[in-house]
């Protein structure tokens, strides 16, 4: 009885100091732990690399035209007796299948071209519109709706602003050049581009593609009666279907080729010039009082 009372106070001294060593070596322990911790965290972090952002698909910064162009109307382009040069033109679009039909047909023979789009067709078809773009093709403006009849200030500056704004969203850049449906000159819309400082591209070989009983040989016969170096050739990939211009256009650049003829935009044709030629001066119109 006397030595279990001895072992209890044992006991009882004991147990004091091997808690305090636990508690002691514990502290210690998580301590030292929450340091590695801190330390982890604290060490640098390698630096992230970010990837280089993608260029922008709407990086179309069409440059000002000429002082000689601004408000001005050309139908070909004076150029050095060295460059034989022409610009083909297409008109009306953009529409799915017959603008891309024309766009696989330039991509194969390695041509950049000039499209007048109609303001409603690309708000429609902004996807098209891209795509002429990214493939190095020149955008002009070619009115909101196509029409013939005369418009009144505020209807012209409808038809060709809100065209120009509409192909900016898309692109990125405001056209500066301008054709006016069907060549005609004065029903308000060339005066009001004429204003707005815009080059007014007629043309100076018309293919005629816009009469539909004309075969793909017809086109071709239009266009070569009329082609000269620092000329515009007119045709269409939109309006309707353009079958015969889809089969003529091959046959043309392929006999331009043979002719010593190089393929280039109308922004780039401009550059060429040497002296630009007006069709003919526009008469006193809505626009003379601003």
């Amino acid at each position: 009885m006397l030595a279990d009372r001895r072992l209890l106070l044992k006991v009882i001294t004991i147990a004091p100091i091997c808690a305090a060593a636990f508690g002691f070596l514990a502290a210690t322990f998580f301590h030292w732990n929450s340091l590695k911790k801190s330390d982890k965290i604290a060490l640098p972090k390698p630096p992230v690399v970010e990837p280089s952002p993608k260029p922008s698909s709407k990086l179309n910064l069409i440059k000002p035209l000429p002082l000689k162009y601004q408000g001005k109307v050309f139908e070909k382009v004076n150029v050095p007796p060295s460059e034989k040069v022409i610009a083909l033109t297409f008109d009306d679009g953009p529409l799915p299948n017959s603008t891309e039909k024309v766009l696989k047909i330039l991509k194969d023979n390695q041509i950049k071209a000039t499209f007048f789009l109609i303001g409603r067709n690309v708000q429609l078809h902004p996807e098209v519109v891209k795509k002429v773009l990214l493939e190095g093709h020149a955008i002009g403006n070619h009115s909101w709706s196509h029409p013939y009849n005369h418009q009144t200030l505020a209807g012209a500056a409808r038809e060709i602003d809100k065209t120009s704004e509409v192909i900016a969203k898309v692109i990125g850049s405001k056209p500066n050049l301008f054709r006016p449906p069907g060549g005609l000159m004065h029903n308000g819309l060339s005066e009001y581009a004429k204003y707005r400082k815009m080059g007014i591209a007629i043309w100076s070989a018309d293919s005629q593609d816009y009469i539909k009983s004309h075969t793909p040989q017809q086109l071709l016969s239009n266009i070569f009666k009329q082609v000269k170096p620092g000329g515009i050739v007119l045709m269409h990939d939109g309006g309707t279907r353009r079958t015969n211009t889809a089969l003529a256009l091959p046959i043309l650049i392929e006999k331009l080729r043979k002719q010593g003829y190089r393929f280039v935009t109308l922004p780039e044709l401009i550059n060429l010039d040497s002296k630009s030629t007006t069709v003919e001066k526009l008469k006193p119109s809505i626009i003379s009082k601003f």
